[in-house]
């Protein structure tokens, strides 16, 4: 009786996921989610992180665009006093050493992002 209880209980939970009506980019790993461990809460808890964490890309896809888009402000840097720095007094330099795992595409980014704000980068030295 508890086995067909429990079968049951696992039938209504994924009826109620595949309700949702979720594109496939959801649906499967919020199913795996719930299959992995049988918690309905759990799986609902991954919908709504995936549904944020791709909100979030395009998001960022669309500032993308904007900033891309022919005329688009370039973004104007933080005026030094607001950084706790007096406007006549520069700031002091920082070297920070660390490793990017990036494509190709993104690596270029990175370095016209530097490069515009005028951020001197070089290799890591060797010891």
């Amino acid at each position: 009786a508890e086995i067909v209880e429990k079968a049951e209980s696992i039938r209504a939970a994924l009826a109620s996921i595949d309700s949702l009506g979720l594109p496939n980019e959801i649906f499967v790993p919020v199913n795996a989610t719930y299959l992995a461990k049988l918690d309905l809460a759990a799986a609902l808890a991954e919908k709504d992180r995936i549904e944020r964490e791709l909100a979030a890309i395009a998001e960022y896809k669309a500032s993308k665009v904007q900033q891309e888009a022919p005329g688009a402000k370039m973004e104007q840097p933080v005026p030094q006093e607001a950084l706790g720095y007096a406007a006549d007094e520069p700031p002091e330099l920082l070297t920070v050493d660390f490793r990017v795992h990036a494509t190709r595409e993104q690596l270029s980014a990175l370095k016209a992002f530097l490069v515009a704000q005028g951020i001197k980068y070089g290799k890591v030295p060797t010891r």
